[in-house]
């Protein structure tokens, strides 16, 4: 009986032993699966588009003819992201933008019409952490932060991608709605992206973000209805712009978050 005791109070310290072993263990590494997983991201702020002129939308052709102001004005930005941490410093996944512009009258055009114009662009990108390659993650928990100040909150981040781009303008009577004109321009970007984050939580981040889209090519669709005869009459057509919008941008406040699966 006194050996099955002293044999089972072993057992168990041995346990114990393995057990505390475990847990300081895992108090010295990586929590790398606190650094992977599903990751959200929303930014919120201000966007628009650059080297946009009345005819880039308005005609094919008259090359040498210097190019009036932009039509288009800055608006509100929706930025939304959705991929996978696939390691502490590396991230990929889908991404949408919308975004309202300012919009305002073409050269010549009579004071009858409402003007309203947009972005939208959807695509995908890669994401580099680069905190990530730099820090002492082998000898650093990055879950239980010691402060507030504690620099492994600071979660910085580049990011390079690929979008499909629209851009549209639409002039409509404002008598009748279904006379004026819509303009889309589409082509493919390159979005540069650059963000700013600090982490409430392990899981949880806030800070900016900035993203400036380069884009290449730029086809043109127009559609005009006017009124002949009192008869509503519709002229559609396409053509490649001259002179592109060559540069979308967005600046704002972010939230990012990573759910650890």
């Amino acid at each position: 009986m006194m050996l099955a005791s002293r044999t089972i109070v072993s057992s168990l310290l041995v346990a114990a032993s393995i057990v505390s072993a475990s847990s300081t263990a895992r108090a010295i590494r990586p929590d790398f699966d606190g650094e992977r997983g599903i990751e959200a991201q929303v930014q919120v702020g201000l966007g628009g588009v650059s080297n946009t002129s009345q005819r880039v939308i308005t005609e094919n052709g008259r090359s040498g003819v210097t190019a009036p102001p932009s039509v288009l004005g800055p608006g509100f930005n929706f930025r939304a992201q959705l991929g996978y941490r696939i390691m502490p410093a590396f991230s990929v996944g889908a991404s949408v933008s919308i975004n309202p512009l300012g919009a305002f009258p073409l050269s010549g055009t009579p004071d009858i019409y409402n003007y309203s114009a947009s972005t939208f662009s959807a695509g995908a990108y890669g994401r580099l952490y680069f905190l990530a390659l730099v820090s002492a993650i082998p000898r650093t928990t990055r879950v239980e932060f010691s402060s507030w100040g504690d620099l492994r909150r600071l979660d910085p981040y580049v990011s390079l991608g690929v979008e499909y781009q629209s851009i549209s303008y639409t002039q409509s009577n404002r008598m009748a709605a279904q006379v004026g004109a819509t303009f889309a321009r589409t082509s493919i970007s390159a979005p540069v992206g650059l963000g700013f984050e600090y982490r409430l939580l392990q899981p949880l981040a806030v800070g900016l973000g900035a993203v400036l889209a380069p884009s290449f090519g730029a086809w043109v669709s127009r559609s005009v209805t006017t009124v002949t005869g009192g008869n509503l009459q519709s002229t559609q057509d396409s053509f490649i712009a001259e002179d592109p919008v060559n540069l979308a941008w967005s600046l704002g406040l972010t939230v990012r978050y990573t759910l650890t699966l």
